[in-house]
């Protein structure tokens, strides 16, 4: 380890610069890494995003407890810390590129938003089942130090009329209370296309109304929906 690298960490814990701390300790990781000390490179960058409040956020992110269905008999979504990291995924150079694409605008959104440019900040993953979509957004949370909330589309489902719509909609207000990443999975089951003859009126006005909501969505949170049959959205 360099001795520059070594002066830099000690100064910005002197003087609490965030941004200078991770700038030193990351030259660090990829210099463990140079080396093929991988294992070593692994548990630093996993002490980064997840370990320590000094150096990620994440510990002062207050978590409320995950929103309920109108009765208030069960949970509308998981609220968990996620763990795995993008290094534990087997993954193609394509896509491991775009996920790190996406961790690298999600960390820049506060200078997005002071130069007036839209945030990215809803994204689908499609896929065959067991292709690595539920793992790849635990891992985007991991990587940005964020709880991960996944939506438990059996419970959002309702049979009143309705009700779904209010519960997607207490799904959104929760993701504006703190910063997480918020994952629909198995999407196809709620956003299937307007055009589809097997869904009834009052589904098709949900899938509207989601869109609506989703649309217009500019909260702290990462929205990401996961399907096997991307052909049957909307």
């Amino acid at each position: 380890m360099a001795g520059r690298q070594l002066k830099e960490i000690f100064r910005a814990f002197h003087t609490r610069d965030e941004l200078a701390f991770r700038r030193a300790a990351l030259e660090i990781i990829e210099e463990e890494q140079s080396k093929h000390h991988n294992a070593l490179a692994r548990d630093l960058r996993k002490l980064m995003v997840v370990g320590g409040s000094a150096v990620d956020g994440a510990a002062t992110i207050i978590v409320p407890p995950p929103p309920k269905d109108r009765e208030g008999d069960w949970n509308l979504a998981d609220v968990g810390e996620p763990q795995r990291l993008l290094d534990d995924l087997v993954l193609s150079p394509k896509v491991a590129e775009s996920l790190r694409h996406i961790v690298t605008e999600v960390e820049a959104w506060p200078r997005l938003d002071d130069a007036g440019i839209a945030r990215r900040q809803k994204f689908l993953l499609t896929g065959p089942p067991g292709c690595g979509k539920t793992s790849a957004a635990e891992a985007l949370a991991t990587e940005l130090g964020r709880p991960l909330v996944v939506v438990k589309l059996d419970a959002v489902v309702s049979s009143y009329l309705g009700e779904t719509a209010s519960n997607l909609r207490r799904i959104i207000d929760y993701a504006n209370e703190a910063p997480f990443v918020v994952l629909f999975d198995e999407f196809d089951a709620l956003g299937r296309s307007r055009d589809d003859a097997s869904e009834h009126g009052e589904m098709k006005r949900v899938i509207t109304t989601f869109l609506q909501m989703t649309d217009r969505y500019q909260g702290p949170s990462l929205l990401l929906a996961a399907t096997n049959h991307p052909g049957l959205l909307d």
